[in-house]
């Protein structure tokens, strides 16, 4: 009998070495079990292979438990599962193989079961990471064999940016990015953990919705960060725009207007009850947005 959520076990594998530019950091990839990650490997190898990073994989899964008073227990379905989880590890893997690896990349693959929240077990993991890599997560926030991953609550968790790859995207494209704003904190950090990306877009688009009449305001205050970004070396145009109904709708169309290939925005900048009862931009954007996102808190 186990007691406590917080075990887990799991094995790694330091895949590929050398020319590591042990300045560049490391991006930790969580790939989703038992679906195609092939957006996903594609994007955090590109990022890597222009920045020198290393690529953490981490593939893991979170069983349900099932609690009696104050004990915990695994329910029997984990040891009849093992096989199947194993051959989602294999795949995982050897998808991994196929599409990462290249001469002079660096990787580190690991597997893990864990008896925690998955988000908050990733989050944990996150502490020596510079950027966290995830599939987006259409449907059900949790699967049943436990594969699946709150992407809200890692984002507010994790204390690191994270990329939300989307599955039909070949490639993270910086052609143009589009900076969703709003005069919080959250997307303040957003912004400043994009710089990195910002400096290599060929466009950057800072675009606040707001009410008509605040629209000039709105304008004064994207003119102030175009020019705190210049001083970054980003040429960024202000876009101010009234809101015309939902925020994360109408900022997905423009993103699709301007052929934005990255959405930077805030995570989760109002009350989290709120966010869940109206919907809100976070949780809008992860549920429709075909470019990556890039979130944080």
């Amino acid at each position: 009998m186990l007691r406590g959520p917080a075990a887990s076990y799991g094995r790694h594998t330091l895949v590929k070495g050398g020319g590591l530019d042990l300045d560049a950091g490391t991006y930790l990839v969580a790939p989703h079990l038992g679906r195609p990650n092939a957006a996903l490997f594609g994007v955090a190898a590109g990022l890597a292979a222009s920045s020198g990073a290393e690529l953490r994989v981490l593939a893991c899964c979170a069983p349900r438990l099932v609690s009696y008073n104050d004990d915990v227990v695994l329910p029997d379905e984990l040891h009849r599962d093992r096989p199947r989880i194993e051959a989602a590890f294999r795949a995982a893997r050897a998808e991994f193989d196929r599409l990462v690896l290249a001469p002079g990349s660096a990787a580190l693959w690991q597997e893990a079961v864990t008896f925690q929240d998955l988000a908050r077990f990733l989050a944990d993991e996150a502490r020596s990471a510079d950027l966290v890599v995830i599939p987006a997560q259409r449907g059900p926030q949790q699967a049943p064999d436990g594969t699946g991953l709150n992407v809200g609550a890692l984002a507010l968790q994790a204390g690191r940016a994270v990329l939300v790859v989307p599955p039909d995207v070949a490639e993270l494209s910086l052609d143009h990015v589009l900076i969703a704003w709003k005069d919080r904190r959250e997307c303040r950090r957003a912004v400043a953990d994009a710089l990195p990306l910002l400096r290599r877009a060929g466009q950057v688009t800072i675009l606040e919705l707001t009410e008509p009449a605040d629209c000039p305001a709105a304008l004064l205050r994207l003119e102030a960060v175009s020019a705190w970004l210049a001083r970054h070396g980003i040429a960024a145009l202000a876009r101010a725009e009234p809101l015309s109904g939902g925020d994360g709708m109408q900022i997905e169309h423009a993103a699709r207007q301007l052929a934005a290939g990255l959405i930077v925005a805030g995570a989760y900048g109002h009350c989290r009850l709120q966010e869940w009862m109206f919907g809100g931009v976070t949780r809008t954007l992860l549920s429709v947005a075909t470019q990556c996102l890039l979130l944080s808190h």
